[in-house]
């Protein structure tokens, strides 16, 4: 009788509880994406744009490597890069593995974009599947990117790679005589303040 009444003291939930609402966010799980798609076809620019609107955590090879190269952990990739020898991809598999469990990548989610690897010598694309469902953070979003085999060969023919950050460029940002078309077109179209703003906003980007 006791409990009855107690409950009926409180009958409804505060619904607007900042302190518990924040603590049901932050005990969610966070989003989660996978990227699929040839290389070539855009996943890198459309991973680095996801990351940076959900600030989610981008785990590819070369950041894993690096964050591990940098913090010399005993993995034994210094040592293979020291003596001239390439990273085997069990190694490298295991070190993202490692990675989608740290708590960084358990508080803000993650995107991936090699997995599934075209290079199946190690792993077959169902093998990679299965290693992609049986993750603790099953991805919550997965896009696929088609492109034809043409596009794909005209956007990697017409990339370039800088030397000292190595970002890669389409052909729209490096070539003179596309951006010098772009900016006559511009020239030519009526204009009017926020057109003009846009406009050095770009320039400035291209320079």
């Amino acid at each position: 009788m006791a409990s009855a009444e107690k409950t009926e003291e409180c009958p409804f939930a505060d619904i607007f509880n900042e302190d518990e609402t924040e603590r049901n966010y932050l005990l969610s799980k966070p989003t989660c994406f996978i990227i699929f798609g040839k290389p070539g076809s855009g996943k890198t620019t459309l991973a680095r744009n996801i990351a940076q609107a959900w600030k989610c955590i981008r785990v590819e090879a070369l950041s894993v490597l690096e964050e591990h190269i940098a913090t010399e952990t005993e993995t034994g990739t210094m040592s293979l890069l020291m003596s001239g020898h390439s990273i085997p991809d069990e190694l490298v598999t295991r070190l993202i593995l490692e990675k989608l469990k740290s708590p960084e990548v358990s508080h803000f989610g993650y995107i991936i974009t090699e997995i599934p690897s075209l290079a199946q010598d190690t792993m077959t694309t169902l093998k990679q599947l299965d290693l992609v469902k049986n993750l603790e953070l099953q991805p919550d979003v997965i896009i696929n990117i088609k492109c034809g085999d043409y596009d794909l060969c005209q956007r990697v023919s017409g990339q370039r790679q800088h030397s000292s950050t190595g970002y890669i460029y389409n052909r729209d940002q490096w070539d003179p005589e596309i951006i010098e078309s772009r900016r006559r077109r511009k020239k030519d179209l009526p204009k009017d303040g926020k057109a003009e703003e846009e406009e050095e906003e770009e320039e400035q980007e291209e320079e």
